[in-house]
């Protein structure tokens, strides 16, 4: 994947993490087809790592099932990102 920015091109190397239902899409009014991957990208990984180091190592290595299992689903009405978070990552 190539991504322009400010005049220079970067490779993201991403991966997909889960993909979303039709269950979170309904909850939060997206305008997103039902199986629409979800993919995690290197700046993501950093930013968890720099930011949130206790969450990164306690619970990176399950972010699939708390994609796929959420109990709490919420956006950013800033930046329209969204978080989840199971009964695992609390």
């Amino acid at each position: 994947m190539s991504i322009q920015k400010y005049g220079v091109y970067t490779y993201m190397e991403h991966r997909q993490i889960g993909y979303f239902s039709q269950d979170v899409i309904d909850l939060l009014k997206l305008n997103t087809p039902s199986g629409t991957p979800i993919y995690i990208g290197q700046t993501n990984i950093e930013h968890i790592k720099k930011r949130h180091p206790y969450e990164y190592d306690a619970y990176y290595n399950k972010i699939e099932d708390i994609i796929a299992y959420p109990d709490y689903v919420g956006q950013n009405p800033s930046d329209k990102s969204i978080s989840t978070k199971n009964q695992n990552n609390v």
